[in-house]
């Protein structure tokens, strides 16, 4: 089975803003077992740093410094991750990281070439993918949505696999009532696996949240909760 539960709920509560939540800390030292927790980190740990799983040094997540050290992150992102550590010490705050992830995601979306196709509009977005020529999915009532979905895959890998997910307002299939949300989903060209994610709101407008039953949630971070596969330790476009 390719859905985590585990990194579903992990992830997905998180992303919440809550009092009781806001002092759980997490040490990113390089697992020493395979449980859930330690992997989810590593997990987490390649998708913020934007490397392979296991294509880094151990010294990289072990010494307080190491994390640093990737040399692939952009200055102002590296002291942002930085403000989530805790006394120098190899212990972030876990709310913290989740909420840089959230906005490193748009700050560097222009940093990887493919991610340049996530555009401030859905209008030029849709000209310059035609998403719309693809083939399609329509879910009369979305599970975590609660409302239709019509889902655009990519044909195939080039440029970039990509998936399109819009929202109506709708609960019985109607393609003709309001678009509320259109969601994105690309696959990284580094190997990796990961894949990132994107929200745009009624308006057409580049987002940081999307809608959901309980209220707006920070994107990507809810995005990634369902979207991690304990198989491959990744953040997969294709889950769920």
């Amino acid at each position: 089975m390719k859905l985590s539960l585990f990194g579903t709920l992990l992830l997905a509560t998180s992303a919440v803003s809550s009092p009781c939540l806001s002092a759980e800390t997490v040490a990113f030292t390089h697992p020493s077992s395979n449980n859930g927790r330690d992997q989810f980190q590593l997990a987490l740990t390649c998708y913020l740093v934007d490397q392979v799983r296991g294509n880094f040094s151990e010294r990289c997540l072990t010494s307080p410094g190491g994390f640093f050290e990737t040399n692939n992150l952009p200055e102002q992102a590296i002291e942002n991750l930085r403000a989530s550590m805790i006394a120098n010490t190899n212990v972030f705050d876990f709310e913290k990281i989740l909420n840089w992830s959230n906005t490193w995601s748009y700050a560097l979306r222009n940093r990887r070439p493919q991610v340049a196709l996530i555009s401030d509009t859905l209008a030029q977005f849709s000209k310059s993918t035609r998403y719309k020529s693809w083939p399609k999915e329509i879910i009369m009532r979305s599970t975590a949505k609660q409302k239709t979905r019509v889902i655009y895959r990519s044909p195939g890998p080039n440029p970039i696999g990509l998936s399109v997910a819009e929202t109506y307002e709708s609960v019985i299939g109607d393609l003709t009532a309001p678009l509320i949300e259109t969601e994105v989903a690309m696959d990284r060209s580094d190997g990796s696996g990961n894949a990132d994610f994107y929200s745009y709101n009624s308006k057409g407008q580049l987002s940081t949240t999307s809608l959901f039953p309980s209220g707006p949630r920070q994107v990507p971070g809810f995005c990634m909760g369902c979207h991690y596969s304990i198989e491959t330790k990744t953040f997969d476009r294709a889950i769920p």
